[in-house]
């Protein structure tokens, strides 16, 4: 990942949660290369929200776990859960 430092990762998933009232879980299913991990992640966590925010926005009660999954030979899976009513 060249100079990036990796932990960054974690404190803008950190972040992002505390502030935006989420409940996220990721899981790193297998891989050892960083840059595919955080990719995958970022993917994974990006299709979970889009299916939580689509069954707020669709009038039902909300599902409890969206969840996305991504792979580049980096299997990663996120669930994801809204704590507090988002504003359209």
């Amino acid at each position: 990942m060249g100079t990036y430092d990796t932990q960054l990762v974690r404190e803008f998933y950190q972040g992002l949660v505390n502030h935006a009232h989420l409940t996220l879980h990721i899981r790193q299913l297998a891989g050892i290369n960083s840059h595919h991990i955080i990719e995958a992640s970022f993917k994974a966590f990006a299709r979970a929200l889009k299916g939580a925010i689509a069954s707020i926005r669709g009038g039902g009660a909300p599902s409890p776990v969206p969840k996305g999954f991504c792979s580049f030979g980096q299997p990663v899976l996120a669930n994801i859960a809204i704590r507090k009513t988002l504003k359209t």
